[in-house]
């Protein structure tokens, strides 16, 4: 079982794990790459704060370990976060410290002395009334009403598996109204996330080709190319490995991992293919590489100078400098996320079905699975192809004013 890097003490309380001012938890450890999601031993977490010995609340952290080592993928890493449990993530120990403004289920359980398996629905209450009131300690700013219903979803998923497991008899998550608590997304609610123009998207492309940082230049063109026409999720991004890239049918092929776990192919637009492939020469390897008689697993698709995988925080951190190198209103509105939302508009505008669009990126719902579920991939129509022939006709416009 791995340890914590040397440098990681522990705490006395969870509580304390979850709300450090500097916690070095997130900084990069001498880790094997093939390690992503990993989560941190059970054991390696402080007693409760109610439990000096601390021997229940290790019982109980085990099981929640148990449940998470069972889910599997970028679900795990997904409920993790919204739990708060700390685990490693592409090499690098994710910190959680912050996650949900702090009052994450075990951070909560944690701080107020609740065990895991005594959960009433009176602590149900409480905490979804913390999950709406507590503020960001930076920005002051409450969660968003479809981040308190995951996060919340995330701790159901748990007893839910608990109760199967035979280790309690009631899902303590299912004892409130959850629309009443503000922990329940209500259905057709509409996002609020901005779409960029296509005259803004534009400007990115042609300030990611001309990237000020010339020695970042070809992956942040490749990069900024691919989330802008393939529009992905950003951990979609982040965990593809280099070969999952193909030929069918006249076009290459993305081969993408969903929530879920759930297989997905998407057309790769020449425009991003062709940076894609400058950037992938200049680290002497190729998007379809095979790696024969290695037992190391294949190359990241986008990678930092030192060969690790992008963070996250790394994706949005170039989006933003380049969009103000580009010009754009707000620089800090310009991340991942906004891609896929202004993938969906310009589809839309494009005269794209909403269908078409879903089919492009993989989403599942009760509305929609009856509808996909015998649709063939026909990757030489997908929208991605002429949304980034109107981007490439824009980015054009922008190259002679960077």
């Amino acid at each position: 079982m791995r340890r914590l890097p040397s440098h990681v003490k522990p705490r006395e309380s969870l509580a304390q794990w979850q709300n450090p001012p500097h916690d070095p938890i997130c900084k990069e450890a001498a880790l094997s790459e093939d390690v992503a999601g990993e989560l941190v031993p059970a054991e390696a977490i402080p007693a409760q704060a109610r439990d000096e010995a601390g021997e229940r609340w290790q019982r109980e952290l085990a099981i929640v370990r148990a449940w998470l080592k069972e889910v599997k993928g970028n679900t795990r890493s997904t409920y993790a976060d919204a739990i708060g449990w700390p685990y490693d993530k592409n090499g690098t120990w994710r910190d959680t410290s912050r996650l949900r403004n702090g009052v994450t289920w075990l951070s909560w359980c944690a701080r107020n002395g609740v065990h895991l398996l005594d959960v009433g629905r009176q602590h149900v209450v409480a905490w979804a009334e913390a999950l709406n009131a507590t503020p960001h300690p930076d920005t002051g700013q409450t969660l968003p009403h479809s981040t308190r219903a995951h996060t919340f979803t995330a701790a159901s998923a748990f007893y839910k598996w608990a109760m199967q497991e035979g280790i309690t008899v009631v899902n303590p998550m299912e004892l409130i109204n959850r629309s009443n608590l503000g922990v329940e997304m209500p259905k057709g609610t509409k996002s609020t996330t901005a779409s960029l123009t296509r005259e803004e998207v534009g400007a990115l492309l042609a300030a990611a080709d001309n990237d000020a940082v010339e020695s970042l230049r070809l992956r942040n063109s490749a990069m900024v190319w691919f989330l802008f026409t393939v529009a992905p999720r950003v951990t979609e991004m982040t965990t593809l490995r280099v070969g999952k890239i193909r030929h069918t049918h006249g076009v290459r092929v993305v081969d993408l991992v969903l929530k879920g776990d759930r297989p997905h192919s998407v057309t790769l637009p020449p425009e991003a293919g062709e940076r894609l492939d400058r950037y992938l020469s200049s680290r002497g390897i190729g998007s379809a590489v095979v790696l024969r008689g290695k037992a190391s697993a294949p190359p990241y698709l986008f990678v930092t100078a030192n060969d690790r995988p992008l963070a996250r925080s790394a994706v949005n951190a170039v989006l933003e400098r380049l969009a103000r190198q580009a010009g754009i209103a707000d620089p800090k509105r310009v991340t991942a996320h906004v891609a896929r939302h202004t993938l969906k508009t310009e589809g839309n505008i494009q005269g794209y079905t909403d269908e078409q669009l879903q089919e492009h990126f993989g989403h599942r719902s009760k509305e929609t699975t009856g509808r996909y579920g015998n649709k063939h991939f026909d990757p030489a129509n997908s929208p991605g192809l002429a949304i980034s022939a109107a981007y490439a006709e824009a980015a054009a416009e922008h190259r002679g004013s960077l």
